[in-house]
């Protein structure tokens, strides 16, 4: 009886643990492509998600870069050409203090202060449609207490190191 209750504990641990884990997005390598680099202007480390047919991955972290729009990115990832992309940020910090007033073991007479960090979080999102061939940048952060994103298409100038940002017309995400 206690095997048993083993190995169906083993096997329900292993099954939620595999259905919880992190599905990141896996690059295309065919068809219509163009490429995206992600730059982060905040210190903070936000997660950030691509939704293409419908379908939700997260990006690995070591894709998105800290960097001034102006530098060349390092990382470069395949999105597919010629059919909606949103992406989507979201960033949690903590700002400020908050004082709470807590009784300790049940009794009012006695109060204790604490103090605690204020918990912050920000969404933002956006969506186009890529066209092949093309390379686009994509620019996240924090602004006071709102969230920002913005995407260009970049292109290089030609006998020069520096890019032109072009940019891009967001559209209305369609529902799945």
């Amino acid at each position: 009886m206690t095997n048993t209750f083993f190995n169906l504990s083993l096997i329900l641990a292993c099954t939620t643990l595999s259905s919880c884990a992190t599905r990141y997005y896996s690059p295309p390598e065919q068809g219509a492509l163009a490429t995206v680099s992600f730059s982060n202007l905040s210190p903070e480390i936000p997660k950030l998600y691509i939704t293409s047919n419908c379908k939700s991955f997260l990006i690995n972290q070591i894709f998105i870069e800290q960097k001034n729009p102006a530098d060349k990115s390092k990382h470069e990832i395949n999105i597919p050409a010629n059919s909606e992309i949103t992406l989507e940020y979201n960033y949690y910090w903590f700002s400020g203090e908050k004082t709470e007033l807590l009784t300790s073991g049940g009794y009012l007479y006695r109060i204790e202060e604490t103090k605690s960090k204020i918990p912050e979080s920000c969404t933002k999102t956006i969506t186009f449609i890529p066209e092949d061939n093309k390379h686009y940048e994509v620019y996240f952060g924090i602004n006071l207490d709102h969230c920002i994103i913005k995407a260009v298409e970049t292109q290089q100038i030609q006998g020069s190191a520096k890019k032109k940002l072009l940019k891009i017309n967001p559209i209305q995400k369609k529902r799945c």
